[in-house]
């Protein structure tokens, strides 16, 4: 058997083992922890074995031997466990795996007879370890000696593996498909493979000069992120060049960096998918996404909250942080991006998306993994401008070029002279003459051979003495060769090819033509005749007709006198008429089709992708359903005008007018918060829909004075012809709604604020401003009482001041944001200037200045503090009112001492300024926890200090920072500021409040270094330990007890000692108790002042857990009376009824609840006088009367029956409030009784013969 087939072999046993062994893990889990363990151990073996399958190169003799050995224990650990794998195979047994055939009934114990000898199992598992080790050091061997990386290749199987798992993760995940179906805009691989169908394959050698630059070969090797820009005039190949590089970098990859990733992206300005930079990012966020799905954690939270509208055009901003996030994923070692001409997106779109570009390699990133390729013509100036500190490649001045364009030359001109049947002079001098003339232009040589394709030999000898000197001159012969007779309908086909919104079909173009079919030939074959009357202007890709080039539509847009393409447009020497005519056409295709439907609602002709809905329609009517307001935007307002006369029928009809809108797809008209109702829009909403000020005008001349301010400002849904306006970006249509009269309202200005964070434009916010927008109002809400007083004039709130009430302020923040609020949470600087700048109220946006102050980003602090006079300053941060949000005390809480700092200098601010509570921004600097930040602002305010302060001052931030935990400010302010470590405050001294906090470190630099007496007591008699114990920290206990030895059996009130405290811990949990007994020897059963275990405070206080381990662990007694008589089961009455804990002690450890105290009280009676709550009436009857049997008529000492007492508690207060008073005082006077009664005794409770008297003789000797 040869290597591939020894691993073959070895790799399907190794597998069959593992799946065994997984097996027993899962079903057998008293299995010896050496046998689960080999699960793992054999995936690994498994894996090397694969990679030997798959690497013919780690086929070493020496590996071969290794994966012979590795077969034969795999076979004999297969017979071993053989017996296993048939238990697995048989069902279970219907009598529930009684006639053994359950594997999960069955234990290791019970097979382990079956599997010979269970060492004998595990000495095989460590042979086939070693060998697995033997092979895993012959494999980097192999690879060390073919060049392989045993490390890089680890990182790749790990990186592919991760990525596999992410991507089957995502394969369940719905929000992943549905957002990859969201992003996509196009696909970059088929974008590539149409560009080379239309343009041919790359010549051979033309572009392979680029591999071998320095500037490209240090781009691509470099470690850090890079941009490399790549620049050339039109018909350089720039394209073909892309192309190239994007193979080569896929390779590259592949082969040097095979866990990173590849994007690119091929722009296209007559593809609406392909001519923005959003769809730029889109396409690139698509491409790495469908790499490497773990990467959708960067936007997974946004797309749940915003969904599909994060990638809308205007959502350019939201877009690139998500991109800069996810090119700064430090999983992924290195991205190549590549983005071509990107000079053929919209102008205000390149220059947003290069500035980005700029941004983010202006300063060195070390998180940015992306290197970037960007490759453009040298114009509009805008880009050398912002490109000018990258590396560059200039085609125009690279020689290799100007060879690569000879190797094209020749090896075309060979084949088109091997066809033509050339000779050899003939090939030589139209090399010549093509290489002389090029000019660095492959479109020029191309276009030329093209001519020449269509000449004879002796006509290409006498035109290469007249060949075109440029492109431009070759566009200009190709016009001069159409007919007179074809001028007209070339014409046309130029006119919508030029300014159409997109390629158009051959039927529609036919359309716009007026091209009709023959006899004998359909109209797409009749059309394709008369796009080549174009020449080459044209090509044909599929069924759509585009320009060849863009340097095509630069010259019949170009306006040179006496240029042939003049006569082509004498009619029309604006681009805004063309726009007019081609609406008009739109419409007419549209209102055909209306009419033609009977006016029916017609079904959408579109997806929300663009794409066509239904299969069949008419000619043009798809292009013209989306483009028709594209095209009347592009007019002037006089020609707009002149097109909705001619189409008045079809604009008044505001319902048809609402279908065609709609039937252009659902994207188009949804709105930003999801309130939009389509079918309550009206003539005003659907002018702001498309943008068209003359709609609007035409539609509101139509509405009496009176009513137009209604109009304006109706609602649909949530939305209004404003806000439409907005969320559209139409900044013309928003002023001219709001001059007309519509209210700059709160949902405006928020909508506003959401455009400026997500497409980076302000002028939006300032426009809405200017027209009288309030910066920090808030919205109407009848619901939602508040301090604000609302304005009907201008449909706004206004404050009343710094708002009145805390609570008030409260409803309103939770569930609205100012606009303020809102530009802070989008991190957009100039917006909160902007707002600032034109409101005097903004100042007094509490919850939004607050956010600022908390972010650790400082940009939009900064921001805000840029435009706060002092005034506004002290107003922000001086002493307000104690339910107002302090500022400061936010600022302080940062722990930014720069910042407070210049809070104090600026706004001459008095750090030691006592606030509601005794405290200050000193004081509460200690809650910061950092030592340099308190120390800097106690010396910043030394001019404000005096002697009393600091003495103050110092004791109050040794309180605050035992209770919080920081040792080294207590340190600081004793060793620094002389504070006393055992001040007292308020009864408690330092250590007594870190250890009611459990704070070890604390506890021990005070007694340690600081020398304070652990035993010192609080208000209560209690010293560090009880109060260590009750809060259940065992590590403030070790310190204690371990480090500084104090005793443990210490007692504190009521004579409780620590392990009483811990009985009753805080954090219900043993850890505490079992320190003390186990630990420290501390007797479980030690009995309190009055007689109390341990277990009569746990059952009224902690968990169940600590009850067991007490009775069970400690052997402590369920039914040991205390001085007073009560068991435990009293005890846990007394506390307030502890359900379980009294079920626990009755079921499991069998204490009669019917048992009395000294006062002749049950359980029942002591329920009702110490822990009665109305709202338990019924389980206190039915837990205890009918589920565990106590009598209703049994008396106490009092002669009280215990559901009489119960009964006379649950009196209402109107009808037995002197009884209720009555009973109170009754149960006050006997506790009291009982208390003295102890006092006087404490010394002798333990002889038998002294007893308690009854409740009548006790509370007559208490009175006396």
């Amino acid at each position: 058997m040869d290597a591939f087939g020894t691993a073959s072999s070895a790799a399907t046993l190794i597998f069959q083992l593992f799946m065994t062994v997984k097996k027993v893990r899962e079903t057998y889990h008293d299995a010896p922890e050496g046998v689960k363990r080999q699960a793992g151990e054999l995936e690994t073996l498994h894996n090397f074995i694969q990679r030997v399958e798959k690497n013919e190169q780690l086929r070493t003799p020496e590996v071969e031997r290794i994966l012979q050995r590795c077969r034969e224990e795999a076979k004999k650990l297969l017979e071993a466990v053989e017996p296993l794998r048939k238990s697995f195979e048989e069902p279970e047994d219907d009598a529930g795996g009684k006639g053994g055939g359950s594997v999960a009934g069955k234990t290791w114990k019970s097979v382990k007879l079956a599997l010979y000898k269970e060492k004998d199992v595990m000495d095989m598992f460590a042979v086939l370890e070693r060998q697995k080790t033997s092979l895993g050091n012959e494999i980097n061997l192999a690879g060390l000696n073919v060049g392989i990386s045993h490390q890089n290749q680890l990182a790749s199987v790990e990186q592919k593996i991760t990525r596999k798992l992410d991507r089957l993760t995502m394969a369940n995940n719905t929000d992943f498909e549905k957002c990859m179906r969201d992003i996509f805009v196009t696909d970059p691989n088929e974008d590539r493979d149409r560009l080379l169908s239309a343009k041919g394959p790359i010549a051979e050698g033309t572009c392979a000069w680029i591999e071998e630059s320095d500037a490209y070969k240090n781009w691509l090797e470099t470690e850090s992120s890079g941009l490399l820009w790549i620049s050339g005039g039109p018909g350089m190949g720039k394209t073909m060049l892309s192309i190239h590089l994007s193979q080569h970098i896929e390779k590259h990859a592949k082969a040097k960096d095979p866990t990173g990733l590849v994007a690119f992206f091929f722009c296209d300005n007559k593809e609406s998918r392909r001519n923005a930079a959003a769809a730029v990012l889109r396409g690139l966020l698509y491409h790495l996404l469908y790499q490497d799905a773990g990467l959708f954690e960067h936007l997974e939270k946004e797309y749940t909250y915003r969904g599909e509208k994060i990638f809308e055009d205007g959502s350019f901003e939201t877009l690139w942080r998500i991109f800069l996030d996810v090119v700064r994923d430090t999983r992924i070692p290195v991205i190549y991006g590549l983005i071509d001409a990107l000079d053929e997106i919209g102008v205000k779109s390149m220059k947003t998306l290069v500035s980005k570009i700029q941004e983010l390699y202006r300063e060195a990133d070390e998180k940015c993994r992306l290197r970037l390729i960007v490759v453009s013509r040298e114009y509009p100036v805008y880009l050398p401008e912002r490109l000018r500190l990258s590396t560059r490649i200039r085609l125009n001045s690279e020689p290799k070029v100007q060879e690569s364009i000879r190797i094209y030359i020749k090896g075309s001109v060979t084949e088109l002279a091997e066809m033509k049947g050339y000779p050899p002079l003939l090939q030589e001098r139209v090399e010549s003459a093509l290489g002389d003339n090029a000019n660095g232009t492959f479109l020029w040589v191309s276009f030329v051979l093209k001519e020449l394709d269509e000449k004879t030999p002796s006509e290409v000898d006498e035109s290469l003495d007249n060949l075109p000197s440029g492109v431009d001159e070759v566009y200009e012969r190709m016009l001069k060769q159409v007919t007179p007779e074809r001028r007209e309908v070339v014409r046309n086909i130029l006119l919508w090819a030029t300014f159409g919104m997109e390629s158009l079909s051959l039927e529609d173009l036919a359309t716009v033509a007026g091209v009709k079919a023959t006899r004998y030939f359909d109209v797409k074959q009749v059309m394709r005749e008369k796009v080549g009357h174009c020449g080459h202007l044209l090509i044909i890709v599929g069924e759509k007709v585009s320009l060849v080039h863009q340097s095509a539509k630069d010259f019949l847009l170009s306006r040179r006198p006496n240029a042939v393409e003049a006569d082509y447009f004498p009619s029309l020497p604006k681009e805004e008429e063309v726009h007019a005519d081609m609406a008009g056409v739109c419409l007419d295709a549209v209102i055909k089709q209306h009419k033609s439907q009977n006016g029916q609602q017609p079904t959408p002709v579109l997806d929300r992708w663009g794409n066509l809905a239904v299969s069949s329609l008419p000619p043009l009517l798809s292009y013209s359903v989306a483009y028709w307001p594209e095209h009347m935007r592009c007019t002037d307002s006089m020609a707009m005008k002149n097109v909705i006369h001619q189409h008045r029928e079809f604009f008044d009809d505001v319902d048809a007018l609402k279908d065609w809108y709609l039937a252009a797809g659902s994207r188009q008209h949804e709105s930003r918060d999801g309130h939009f109702q389509f079918d309550l829009l009206s003539p005003i909403h659907v002018a702001a829909l498309v943008g068209l000020i003359p709609l609007g005008q035409h539609h509101l001349s139509s509405v009496p004075r009176t009513k137009r301010s209604d109009a304006l400002n109706r609602r649909a849904g949530e939305t209004t012809a404003l806000s439409i306006a907005i969320d559209k970006g139409y900044l013309d249509m928003m002023e001219f709604l709001l001059k007309k009269g519509a209210m700059p309202t709160y949902y405006a200005l928020r909508r506003a604020l959401l455009a400026a964070a997500t497409s980076s434009s302000d002028e939006f916010v300032t426009l809405l401003i200017r027209y009288g927008a309030e910066p920090c109002l808030l919205p109407r809400s009848e619901k939602i009482k508040h301090p604000l007083r609302y304005s009907r004039a201008k449909e706004q709130y206004r404050p009343e001041g710094v708002y009145a009430r805390k609570e008030a302020e409260n409803q309103v923040f939770f569930h609205f944001a100012s606009p303020l609020d809102q530009a802070v949470q989008d991190k957009n600087a100039k917006a909160v200037e902007m707002l600032l700048e034109n409101s005097k109220w903004a100042a007094r946006d509490l919850k939004a200045i607050q956010k600022a102050i908390r972010d650790p980003d400082r940009r939009m602090w900064n921001a805000i503090d840029r435009c706060l006079s002092e005034k506004d300053g002290k107003m922000l941060f001086g002493n307000t009112p104690p339910e107002e949000p302090n500022i400061l005390w936010d600022a302080v809480a940062t722990g930014d001492l720069e910042m407070v700092t210049h809070l104090k200098r600026k706004y001459k601010l008095d750090l030691w300024q006592l606030w509601e509570g005794g405290s200050c921004p000193l004081s509460l600097a200690a809650g910061a926890g950092n030592v340099e930040f308190l120390d800097g602002l106690i010396k910043e305010s030394r001019e404000d200090n005096t002697p009393e302060r600091l003495e103050w001052l110092a004791k109050d931030v040794v309180r605050r920072a035992s209770l919080d935990g920081f040792a080294d400010i207590v340190d600081l302010m004793v060793s620094k500021y002389g504070a006393d470590p055992a001040g007292e405050w308020m009864g408690n001294v330092p250590i007594h409040h870190a250890a009611d906090r459990g704070r070890a470190e604390v506890v021990d630099r005070l007694v340690g270094k600081l020398h304070v007496d652990p035993n010192q007591r609080d208000k209560e008699g209690n010293t560090a330990l009880h109060l260590s114990a009750f809060v259940g920290s065992t590590d403030t206990l070790n310190v204690l007890l371990g480090k500084h030895h104090v005793h443990p059996n210490q007692t504190g009130e009521n004579g409780k000692t620590a392990l009483h405290f811990a009985a009753q811990s805080r954090k219900k949990s043993v850890e505490a108790l079992e320190i003390l007994v186990d630990k420290y020897n501390v007797d479980p059963k030690q009995l309190d002042g009055a007689g109390s275990t341990a277990l009569h405070y746990a059952v009224g206080w902690a968990s169940v857990e600590i009850i067991k381990t007490l009775i069970d662990k400690y052997h402590l007694d369920p039914n040991q009376r205390n001085w007073l008589g009560d068991t435990p089961i009293h005890a846990a009455a007394d506390y307030g009824w502890r359900d379980q804990n009294v079920r626990l002690l009755i079921e499991k450890y069998g204490v009669d609840p019917k048992q009395r105290n000294a006062c002749g009280d049950t359980v029942g009676h002591v329920y009702a006088y110490h822990g009665s709550d109305p709202d338990q009436a019924d389980e206190f009857n039915g837990f205890l009367f009918n589920e565990f049997g106590l009598s209703r008529d049994d008396q106490n000492g009092f002669g009280e029956t215990a559901e009489a007492c119960f009964g006379q508690l649950m009196m209402p207060m109107t009808g037995g409030h002197a009884e209720r008073e009555n009973i109170s005082r009754k149960k006050a006077i006997l506790d009291r009784a009982k208390r003295h009664w102890m006092d006087e005794h404490r010394d002798h409770w333990t002889d038998d013969s002294i007893a308690m008297p009854g409740p009548g003789e006790l509370v007559g000797r208490f009175e006396t």
